[in-house]
């Protein structure tokens, strides 16, 4: 447990697409979901995250990450967290003080457009507020 606030949710197992890339190249849903304080959040999402540019989702626009597959490097560098990313296609958007991301297993087209779809749906609320 991080010693600051911290919001993660995974979803596993669930019907996607048969184009959907997931754990060891089947087609089983793999979604996760992160926020956590600006002043917390690593300098990169991710281990070995490659930047692949920005995607326009909702009303936000996020940074597309390419998370490395690498378990070995990510086990030895992690620290907040990034671990949970491994082998993920990522995103990553700022609100008021307070980093988002989202993610999902594989690095396609297919698992780019179901991961928009629970972000498109996401009220984010700040913390203290509800």
């Amino acid at each position: 447990m991080p010693p600051y606030p911290a919001f993660f949710l995974e979803f596993t197992g669930f019907d996607v697409p048969a184009a959907y890339v997931g754990i060891n190249g089947k087609a089983m849903g793999h979604v996760a979901v992160e926020a956590r304080p600006q002043r917390e959040s690593p300098p990169r999402p991710c281990i070995g995250g490659r930047r692949l540019g920005n995607v326009v989702v909702s009303r936000w626009t996020a940074i597309e990450y390419r998370c490395s597959k690498d378990s070995n490097r990510v086990g030895r560098q992690a620290r907040h967290g990034e671990g949970a990313h491994l082998g993920h296609l990522l995103l990553e958007w700022s609100q008021q003080g307070t980093d988002y991301i989202a993610s999902a297993h594989g690095h396609t087209t297919t698992n780019l457009d179901l991961l928009k779809k629970p972000i498109t749906s996401m009220a984010l609320i700040a913390p203290g507020s509800a």
